[in-house]
């Protein structure tokens, strides 16, 4: 399943506190992106923080991940997550437009995770 998680700076946290966690949090979301856990990653442009895309098996597996991050260890940001789910009337609207089914159960499949999760 897709978690998307929401990072905000706490309201404790300095700017100055960010500065020694960054190649250690380089190093680690690169782990999670190899491993195929962390899928996407984009910098919030309406505060300090990041929202991350995982998939994961559930949401327990997520909040692991992210509280892996250095900087959340840290104590540096506030959490949140939203899961996610496919759409399933994708289906219904592909056989209304007669789109070979398929092509949605083969979309479906290829974003399945990697390692049997």
């Amino acid at each position: 399943m897709k978690v998307i998680a929401s990072l905000t700076a706490s309201g404790n946290a300095s700017p100055t506190d960010f500065g020694p966690l960054e190649g250690p949090e380089s190093n680690r979301v690169w782990e999670l992106y190899e491993e195929g856990t962390l899928r996407e990653i984009y910098l919030r442009t309406d505060a300090i923080g990041a929202v991350i895309v995982l998939e994961v098996a559930d949401e327990a597996e997520a909040a692991r991940a992210i509280r892996s991050l250095p900087m959340v260890e840290a104590g540096l940001f506030e959490i949140g997550y939203v899961p996610l789910a496919p759409w399933p009337e994708m289906t219904r609207m592909l056989e209304e437009r007669g789109q070979p089914v398929i092509l949605a159960r083969s979309a479906a499949r290829r974003s399945r995770p990697r390692g049997g999760r």
